[in-house]
């Protein structure tokens, strides 16, 4: 947390790193309050990750139309790619059910760009809340579904963690496929 709170106090606001920047009023409203505490790139400048901190929710496609924006507006003419790295610090309301509740949605966006296989296995399966951070879940029994666990464990564990820095537990378990 020291680590984070350094970052923030030497971010600035989101439209002050980007003050040309223009975007739909729903959008601008999201990011208002966003902090851009980094930004990187390589030697070839072919890449620009923008890292930014948030403490409200902003889901995964209001990201995505952000970085389309920057990379549009910004850079339209650079062969340079642009992501937003996101970072927040939520209320305690936000518990792994809750976040995983109201952020189902991006997760499935987020599989999908990875694999359609993944989006739609997490998409079928059950999410059951044990205790305060033990999130299981339960898979329909098929080799894709154990193919594609890893895959869907390890960008929640990234989300959970690494994202939003709300310690969760993902258990994963399978049930009978439903007959049809």
């Amino acid at each position: 947390m020291e680590r984070q709170r350094n970052e923030v106090n030497n971010a600035k606001p989101f439209f002050e790193v980007f003050p040309t920047l223009k975007a739909a009023e729903q959008l601008r409203r999201l990011f208002d309050d966003v902090q851009v505490t980094k930004i990187c790139t390589n030697s070839v400048h072919d890449f620009l990750h923008i890292h930014i901190f948030s403490r409200h929710l902003i889901q995964k496609k209001d990201v995505w139309h952000m970085e389309r924006a920057i990379k549009e507006q910004l850079f339209s003419t650079a062969p340079v790619s642009v992501s937003l790295k996101e970072e927040y610090a939520l209320s305690e309301q936000y518990t792994p059910k809750a976040l995983l509740l109201e952020y189902k949605e991006s997760v499935v966006l987020e599989l999908e760009r990875k694999s359609v296989l993944s989006a739609n296995t997490f998409k079928q399966a059950d999410m059951i809340f044990e205790g305060e951070n033990v999130v299981r879940l339960e898979l329909e029994e098929s080799i894709v579904s154990e193919g594609r666990r890893e895959q869907i464990v390890g960008l929640l564990h990234e989300i959970m963690e690494e994202r939003f820095h709300i310690p969760a537990q993902i258990v994963v378990s399978y049930k009978q496929k439903e007959k049809s």
